[in-house]
């Protein structure tokens, strides 16, 4: 009577051990190919990026930025999960987020302290180490090496459109010094607030975006670990040859973009693709110059 319960126990247990052997193993292994010595630069800043695995796994690192004195600064929050990788620099309220391309040559990311900025690294050694990340803010963010898979857009992209036949990266907006600004409408209505006349006034450059785009644009946009899917779409106003968007300081509005309330655009977003996510405007968009927002930076482009 108890020969058939000790047989399934018996199976049961195999299955354990051997998801007990392969868990830990398997996940070094993917860790693994994270750890080594990476150099980047973002603009006239050079940094350096060391990172260790331990044998379960477990990534830990520090990071160097000699151009300014600083040297050792602990990596915390690390994340990685097949090519995505994230971590914060609590000293100095930085986080990276961004993606290792295939041969495990090179990051692709964005680095945040309050604006983001494309900052690519190359790993020390390898064939591309001369190769230094994107100079900001001229330049785009990193162009796929590979076709976009049929279930989602390139890993190594972090900003894409849909051309009609394949995805293309977007280019980062080169954002300009801002600048402050008086609504007399805002001081009007609001006489016993001191602030509420001021406003900040949000510039990039250029007169219009390289990228044109219909009315229903689709972008895609690569899932990371600890960034939740998002994507927010803002018109500017051209004024000269400069693009910009102006803020009261008392306006209610989505406090991770420069985008006023009236010209906003909400987007439906599409997570079922697993390793990245598309979006689109819920409504068609009128002619103008828009920024897109994901978490990673602002993307530029023009409807017509």
């Amino acid at each position: 009577m108890w020969r058939p319960w000790v047989k399934t126990f018996c199976s049961i247990s195999a299955v354990i051990l051997a998801l007990s052997v392969c868990t830990s193993p398997c996940f070094g292994q993917q860790s693994a190919r994270f750890a080594g010595d990476y150099f980047g630069q973002s603009g006239p800043i050079h940094v350096k990026l060391h990172i260790i695995a331990a044998t379960d796994g477990a990534l830990s690192g520090t990071i160097d930025s000699p151009d300014q004195n600083l040297t050792g600064l602990p990596l915390a929050d690390i994340h990685a999960n097949e090519q995505s990788l994230s971590f914060t620099v609590p000293i100095v309220h930085g986080s990276w987020v961004g993606f290792i391309n295939n041969d495990g040559s090179a990051l692709s990311g964005t680095w945040n302290q309050g604006n983001p900025l494309s900052l690519n690294f190359a790993r020390v050694g390898s064939k591309d180490s001369a190769v230094r990340a994107n100079p900001m803010p001229s330049s785009p963010v990193a162009t796929p090496t590979a076709p976009a898979p049929a279930s989602g857009c390139p890993a190594n992209s972090l900003a894409n459109y849909w051309d009609g036949t394949s995805w293309r990266p977007l280019r980062q907006a080169v954002q300009l010094p801002r600048e402050r600004g008086v609504s007399i409408t805002g001081a009007a209505l609001n006489p016993l607030n001191p602030l509420a006349g001021y406003t900040t006034i949000y510039r990039y450059k250029g007169a219009s975006a390289d990228i044109k785009l219909t009315s229903n644009p689709k972008f895609c946009f690569p899932l990371a670990p600890n960034v939740a899917a998002q994507a927010v779409i803002g018109q500017l106003d051209v004024k000269g040859d400069v693009r910009q968007t102006e803020i009261r300081n008392t306006q209610k509005r989505n406090t991770t973009t420069p985008f006023a309330d009236k010209k906003t655009f909400e987007a439906d977003l599409d997570t079922s693709k697993g390793s990245s996510f598309e979006a689109t405007p819920k409504k068609a968009l009128p002619p103008g110059q828009y920024l897109i927002a994901n978490g990673f930076g602002f993307y530029d482009f023009s409807v017509e």
